[in-house]
């Protein structure tokens, strides 16, 4: 391996995967803020008019993509180390089987998301159109480099292709991480957020609308 290779892979494991992280958090709560100050009515459930993808995307294959994504996120064991290690808090991992074959099912739920697109039911913007199609990518990708990059986890050494692979898978997802408060994807973090407030509101006695 070449030391600029090492160097990138370095820096993927360690200030590009804690900058992605601040700017992850920061972002959500930035949006949150932000909606919730400037709302104009009394509703929990505002973002979803920016958010909310409507029945219309829901179909079978949405759903196979959303719990497949789930399976790949909170299932594989470096992703618990991963967590353990940033919060303390980890769980039980899925037979590695079980998370290769959720991951490579989200792929081919993700490309029929793609093709089997409902029409617009309204006009939308070239930058709404954009929003969508880069969010698919910037899931995409690192779905497809981490399945590439895992038949070689556990191996003696960083040899090309596996440091490469798992570099590229890296540095994917943290610009997943650094696009999720900013653009579509805003929903995947921002409504079960919503959600909860809700609830907690209501087990308060604060009537929400």
């Amino acid at each position: 391996m070449t030391g600029s290779k090492m160097d990138l892979l370095v820096f993927a494991r360690g200030p590009g995967l804690h900058w992605a992280l601040v700017i992850m958090v920061f972002g959500i709560c930035w949006r949150v803020a932000v909606y919730a100050l400037a709302r104009s009515e009394r509703d929990l459930y505002w973002a979803r008019k920016q958010f909310w993808l409507g029945r219309g995307h829901w179909q079978i294959e949405s759903y196979v993509m959303h719990v497949g994504l789930l399976i790949v996120l909170f299932g594989f064991v470096p992703h618990i180390q991963l967590v353990r290690d940033l919060t303390g808090i980890g769980w039980p991992g899925l037979p590695i089987g079980l998370v290769w074959f959720a991951g490579a099912l989200t792929i081919a739920a993700m490309v029929a998301v793609l093709i089997h697109r409902p029409p617009d039911e309204e006009p939308r913007t070239l930058r709404a159109r954009l929003d969508e199609y880069f969010s698919w990518l910037v899931v995409l990708a690192p779905l497809l480099t981490g399945l590439l990059a895992f038949p070689h986890l556990g191996g003696a050494s960083l040899t090309p292709p596996w440091a490469a692979l798992l570099t590229a898978h890296l540095l994917s997802a943290e610009l997943l991480m650094v696009w999720l408060p900013f653009g579509r994807l805003a929903h995947l973090a921002l409504m079960p957020l919503l959600r909860g407030a809700a609830r907690a509101l209501a087990l308060m006695g604060i009537e929400a609308n």
